[in-house]
């Protein structure tokens, strides 16, 4: 069973309130809403808040709160409210029913701006990739949502699939989810670019852990191994989710994965990986598959009205684009980004000329394409962004690197965004950019090297 997720509804809301006043002396907490458990965990916590809310709500509804209190917490029946005030059991009954509204309604909002501050302060860190365009992986989402949020094994999570197929995107779309869940209460994201770097110097474990710590606030250590141990223990102590993204493409390196694995339980991590860990049976699989027809159809659309690229000639001719490039979901917006400068005849077209059953190349001929269809000024921004570190970076620093004005750099920031070469993420107060990683490859193997 997963406990959780912490959500707020009103009718819910209404309803574990008379429920809490029926049961005072007794409160099932196991019975309501996940949310009290968070909120008001004992039922002392509970009925001190509710005896807070009544002495509230009697400031503007004195003969309400008294009702509530003479029903509820003395105990009066019906009958003896009917009887002491000289009316009906029909009339108490609405009197109790308009009293339990307005004390819904007065302590509605106070729940409902609690939780949304105890959501922000449990998401104020995370750095993921936009998850804005995430089509057709409902499915999959739900699944690994019953997987990753049971409080038990597995503790290690691997999403595999092919480069562009939406296993990052996946990967932050459950970091999201959980922290509505109160079974962790860390959430950390690494892009795993600097421990790839360290593996043949073999410093790819301390390197990690190093990351690990400074990620939970921990005190660093000059000893690798007492570190290793004290991220460990601090896990075991402190349920955290952690998304290693690309981790177990390091798969030469099967020590590597295990000895992160050591710190699961009851913390929990997810890698992402372009092929399967090979020889550790501890690790639960999930295999990506890439879109099919409809979700992709849905994707493609949604990316060329995002566009604002207008023709009804798109649908009609989807059957052949997604013969050509399939499912993936980078590739279809790689492919809506091009129909943003050429014609779509032009397009499919070319896409024929290239087609091929191997993905790698596939990808490397739309990456030229999209090279080809952009000016120089959006050349020059993006031929920077293999400097910039997985997790992104922000604007003055992109300015700096690229020599660009600031016109120049949002002109050509928009461009690169709307051609999904450039990716965004981060708050309305910070916003990073990063490259995804078979841009960057694109970029490294065959413009930087070439040029």
């Amino acid at each position: 069973m997963i406990p959780g997720p912490i959500t707020l509804h009103k009718d819910q809301f209404s309803h574990d309130l008379h429920k809490i006043l029926r049961t005072w002396r007794n409160i099932p907490v196991g019975e309501l809403s996940p949310i009290w458990r968070v909120f008001a965990p004992q039922p002392a916590d509970i009925r001190s808040t509710f005896i807070t809310w009544l002495d509230q709500l009697a400031a503007i509804d004195p003969n309400g709160a008294q009702l509530l209190r003479d029903r509820f917490l003395v105990g009066k029946s019906i009958l003896q409210l009917a009887h002491q005030s000289n009316q009906s059991k029909d009339q108490i009954n609405r009197q109790q029913k308009q009293a339990l509204s307005a004390l819904a309604n007065l302590a509605y909002p106070e729940v409902s701006g609690w939780l949304q501050a105890w959501l922000l302060q449990r998401s104020a860190h995370l750095n993921i990739p936009n998850t804005a365009s995430l089509v057709g992986i409902e499915q999959h989402l739900s699944s690994l949502t019953e997987v990753v949020f049971q409080s038990g094994v597995p503790w290690v999570i691997e999403i595999c699939g092919i480069g562009g197929i939406g296993k990052s995107s996946l990967a932050a779309s459950l970091l999201k989810t959980g922290v509505h869940y109160p079974l962790f209460e860390h959430f950390i994201w690494i892009q795993t670019e600097q421990v790839i770097a360290n593996i043949k110097s073999q410093t790819a474990v301390p390197t990690l852990f190093k990351i690990l710590a400074a990620k939970l606030n921990l005190a660093p250590h000059s000893d690798p191994q007492q570190l290793e141990k004290a991220v460990c223990r601090h896990l075991h102590a402190h349920p955290a989710l952690i998304v290693l993204d690309g981790l177990s493409e390091t798969s030469s390196q099967p020590a590597l994965i295990e000895q992160v694995t050591r710190c699961a339980n009851p913390s929990k991590i997810i890698l992402t990986s372009r092929r399967r860990s090979e020889g550790l049976l501890t690790i639960h699989t999930f295999l990506l598959s890439q879109l099919s027809f409809k979700p992709a159809q849905t994707l493609l659309d949604k990316q060329i009205n995002h566009l604002e690229i207008h023709g009804d000639g798109i649908d009609q001719h989807f059957e052949q684009i997604y013969s050509l490039v399939g499912g993936n979901p980078l590739a279809l917006k790689l492919v809506a980004g091009l129909l943003h400068t050429f014609p779509l005849p032009v397009v499919l077209t070319d896409l024929k000329k290239a087609h091929t059953s191997q993905t790698e190349k596939m990808y490397l001929h739309i990456y030229w394409q999209a090279w080809k269809s952009i000016n120089q000024v959006s050349r020059k921004l993006l031929l920077c962004m293999p400097l910039v570190s997985k997790e992104g970076t922000h604007l003055q620093h992109l300015g700096q690197i690229s020599q660009l004005g600031e016109s120049e750099l949002l002109s050509a920031l928009i461009d690169l965004h709307h051609r999904s070469l450039i990716e965004q993420r981060g708050t309305l107060e910070k916003r990073l950019y990063s490259i995804h990683q078979l841009t960057d490859t694109f970029l490294q193997t065959e413009i930087i090297q070439w040029k």
